[in-house]
């Protein structure tokens, strides 16, 4: 019976890091930026052309602000994957970024919706498109994003977190302490949600594992 047990938990989580693998990309129907959106710009960064982005906020803006992201239907998400720059600022120096990953089961206008935080998460996908940061929590919170697709190489930057039934997800970004532009953006080239596959999310292997539990 140990055995088995352990064999069966082994199974279960082969099948876990199954669904992550086989995640399936969410279809959208938004983006918004909020409290103060650079007009004209948001729905670059699901356009699915990474030579397109957005800063999100207009100029000047030194406000906390969230960019997010409508599912077309409700979905299991499980990953945010971005293409971004660093260039948070509009200056030519870096600068560094404190963010919070949230998710909604609301409908209506992305601003007006229940955000809540995820749980989980890590900065990465399956050991690839690692996400760069100083620190990233299993609560939802990252500190010191410098993650930099175009200009250091980074490529796509992926953070995975426990699988929700969502209509969508937005990050919330501000400077980090030690800033010295007070100017809040977000260079976003491209900003994809996934849900894991529906194929992945059951243990199909029943017969196998009856078949040792009777040896």
């Amino acid at each position: 019976m140990k055995c088995f047990l352990v064999f069966l938990a082994t199974l279960t989580l082969l099948a876990n890091n199954g669904a992550q693998a086989q995640s399936r990309r969410i279809t959208l129907n938004g983006c918004n930026v909020w409290p103060y959106e650079r007009q004209g710009e948001p729905s670059n960064a699901i356009d699915r052309d990474t030579d397109t982005f957005t800063w999100c906020t207009p100029m000047y803006n030194t406000s906390i602000s969230y960019v997010g992201i409508a599912f077309e239907d409700s979905a299991e998400v499980t990953r945010i994957r971005v293409w971004k720059d660093d260039d948070g600022t509009g200056w030519p120096t870096p600068m560094p970024k404190d963010l919070v990953i949230l998710v909604t089961a609301d409908d209506g206008p992305l601003a007006q919706r229940t955000w809540t935080r995820v749980s989980g998460l890590i900065g990465n996908f399956g050991g690839a498109e690692v996400f760069h940061a100083d620190s990233i929590r299993s609560d939802g919170f990252v500190w010191g994003d410098v993650h930099d697709s175009v200009n250091e190489g980074h490529g796509w930057g992926s953070l995975v977190f426990n699988p929700i039934l969502a209509t969508g997800v937005c990050i919330q970004f501000a400077n980090s302490p030690g800033n010295t532009v007070p100017y809040v953006h977000y260079k976003l080239h491209e900003f994809e949600a996934y849900a894991v596959g529906a194929e992945a999310t059951s243990v199909t292997s029943w017969g196998l594992i009856k078949s040792l539990y009777r040896q």
